[in-house]
């Protein structure tokens, strides 16, 4: 007999090395599987956010050169090479009514009188008029007077305005404006430069027209920057306009109700751990103060035993609930970590199959 007792307890130390290490491999083969198809997930979703990324730049792209040769089409009009009365406005108009729609804010139209350009015909939101200003020192005129740029497209940068508290990115394109076409009262083109037409282009409305509807699964928006780091389009109105790169924190304190900003360079997010437990509450399933599962032997030293486990334990990993098990972050003293979660999932799994083995 106590031989067979020896061979007995051997047999159960035996198989019970044998579980642990089951349960050591399932951990590992569960970090490695976890870890392989986070890496395949992640090449997916990166090689879908880059094909969306091309196809929209190209729509803006594409979006770019239909201004550009639109603009050339209004420079080749004689109501705007020779600003005949009334005509000029309506031409700007039939333009102005599309063209608004992808962020045209205003048609201008600069009048040259040898090296004077002093007015300017306008059409914008608010219509046509004339305006007197003193043009001979803006960038798109000195530009425009260059012979070698006839025919050619003026993209000037990007230049932030304020706008009611927020920044808007606008942009000038203009192209010089020869009298080269003939109509009934100019029968003959006298090919002269005569001034320059341009287009200010709201960025954050003509970007946003490509760029607003579009989504990259449940939360992922698109966003557009210049080549400085600068939002040109963003869903949140109060980043246009700024600087992409983090320069600092805004810091509210919850109990004063102050707001200050914190300068800093670089951050990591943090999500917060307040467990998606609600729907366990009713359940029998016992939670801990801040929501999380209170799980396998820790049931049993907080005072008073589980009233569901007066002939047993608890497993590792069981709940409150016997056959009810918890895994991963929703667990109380859990680590928190994406390994320790996946071993814990691939844990359950197996002391769940011993747990049906006994019902």
């Amino acid at each position: 007999m106590p031989m067979e007792k020896i061979g007995f307890r051997r047999l159960l130390t035996a198989l019970g090395i044998l579980i642990i290490g089951l349960l050591a491999l399932a951990f590992i083969l569960g970090i490695v599987s976890l870890k392989r198809t986070q890496e395949i997930v992640s090449d997916d979703f990166q090689q879908q956010q880059l094909i969306l990324a091309k196809a929209t730049a190209r729509q803006i792209e594409d979006g770019l050169a239909f201004l550009r040769r639109e603009l050339r089409i209004l420079a080749f009009s004689p109501a705007i090479q020779y600003l005949e009365d009334v005509a000029w406005a309506n031409r700007m108009k039939v333009s102005f009514n599309e063209l608004s729609k992808m962020g045209v804010v205003t048609i201008e139209r600069i009048d040259f009188a040898g090296k004077a350009a002093d007015k300017a015909y306008v059409l914008d939101a608010g219509g046509p008029r004339l305006r007197p200003e003193d043009f001979s020192q803006a960038p798109e005129v000195a530009w425009a007077r260059d012979p070698a740029n006839r025919g050619r497209i003026y993209q000037g940068p990007i230049i932030l305005q304020p706008n009611g508290g927020h920044k808007t990115p606008f942009m000038i394109m203009a192209t010089p404006v020869y009298e080269e076409s003939v109509d009934e009262s100019h029968p003959r083109a006298t090919g002269n430069l005569d001034g320059v037409l341009l287009f200010k282009i709201d960025l954050a409305q003509f970007t946003g027209h490509y760029c607003a509807n579009i989504r990259s699964g449940r939360t992922g928006y698109c966003w557009v920057m210049d080549d400085k780091g600068i939002f040109l389009y963003h869903p949140e109105r109060e980043f246009i306009g700024e600087d992409a790169r983090l320069t600092g924190i805004g810091l509210l304190n919850n109990q004063t109700g102050s707001e200050e900003t914190l300068p800093v360079d670089g951050a990591f997010i943090f999500v917060g751990l307040t467990p998606n437990t609600g729907f366990l509450e009713g359940s029998g399933v016992l939670l801990d103060q801040w929501g999380f599962v209170v799980t396998g032997h820790d049931l049993l030293h907080r005072g008073e035993r589980p009233k569901d486990y007066a002939d047993r334990d608890p497993h590792i990993l069981e709940t409150s609930v016997p056959g009810i098990f918890a895994a991963g972050d929703v667990r109380d003293k859990s680590t928190k970590q994406v390994a320790s979660a996946a071993g814990e999932g691939a844990s359950a799994t197996l002391i769940i199959r011993e747990y049906l083995k006994t019902i």
